[in-house]
């Protein structure tokens, strides 16, 4: 599917991120985070949220680079006024070192980080507590919402 500036668009992972950002946000702020590089790419996550019901507050994180991006997602979750962190890096994945010192932040403080990753940066090596893998359902030349598909590994 593309957009109008013919982008790909990345809805499944988008909507799958904003799911879960909508279950652990607890009428808290949602913050999705990304790179200038994937806003330019593929845009803001907008489109996919009101297909889950968030009706929290939205702070969006444009970071510059990835070291930017993860430094403000660090600085968000000590926020008391955030439910949710959504960090999408869908052209590459923070290291090991970095992601295991998100996941030592979101434990100390007991928030939630959901962290996209696109295919490009998705088997990258992470400190994630649970890996899931999202994608478009095959199509069906039927009428009707498009389906998506998940696992769990």
């Amino acid at each position: 599917m593309k957009s109008a500036r013919q982008k790909p668009v990345i809805l499944p992972v988008l909507r799958g991120c904003a799911h879960l950002a909508a279950q652990f946000a607890d009428g808290n702020a949602v913050v999705p985070g990304q790179t200038r590089q994937s806003v330019g790419r593929n845009g803001r996550p907008y489109r996919a949220l009101p297909t889950v019901a968030i009706r929290q507050q939205l702070i969006h994180i444009n970071g510059g680079d990835l070291p930017d991006l993860l430094w403000a997602t660090e600085e968000a979750l000590g926020c008391p006024a955030v439910g949710c962190v959504v960090l999408m890096s869908l052209e590459q994945a923070p290291d090991f070192t970095a992601s295991r010192r998100l996941s030592m932040a979101c434990r100390a403080v007991g928030r939630p980080l959901v962290l996209g990753l696109g295919a490009e940066a998705g088997q990258a090596s992470t400190a994630a507590t649970t890996r899931w893998q999202i994608s478009a359902a095959p199509h069906k030349k039927l009428a009707g919402a498009p389906a998506g598909f998940a696992r769990q590994f």
